[in-house]
């Protein structure tokens, strides 16, 4: 049987050499986006400028290993960076629950034991904030 790391591509394991997990587990609970960000993997159209299949992919993947796609913009490198995920852990995307949450045991997991805590999106929180 091979092990889900030795499917990985030279890109995707450098990517996790450079980029540590995010936690979506914040201090009240697994937490999700309240709106999607403004570019949102999920919103219509290619917001991100992704391969074409990539987004199939991801979400393949991530189904098949019960989890969930993190929001990029409160991810440590995102768009808002360590400013964000330093004061307000990670978030679930709020696309990917939306459309796929109910097929993935990892988001209905989380959803049945700890609820869902619903967050403000990073750009919508640094402009209150900041």
């Amino acid at each position: 049987m091979t092990e889900p790391a030795d499917e990985l591509d030279d890109e995707t394991e450098d990517a996790w050499e450079i980029v540590p997990p995010t936690s979506v587990i914040g201090p009240h609970g697994p937490q999700v986006l309240r709106e999607q960000c403004t570019t949102c993997i999920f919103h219509p159209g290619n917001r991100m400028d992704l391969r074409s299949g990539r987004l199939k992919d991801l979400v393949e993947q991530t189904l098949n290993v019960g989890g969930w796609i993190t929001c990029h913009d409160t991810l440590l490198h995102g768009r808002f960076g360590h400013h964000f995920a330093t004061r307000m852990f990670g978030a679930m995307c709020k696309g990917f629950v939306d459309k796929y949450g109910d097929r993935s045991h990892g988001v209905r997991m989380l959803r049945e034991l700890m609820g869902l805590v619903q967050v403000d999106r990073p750009e919508d929180y640094l402009s209150e904030n900041d």
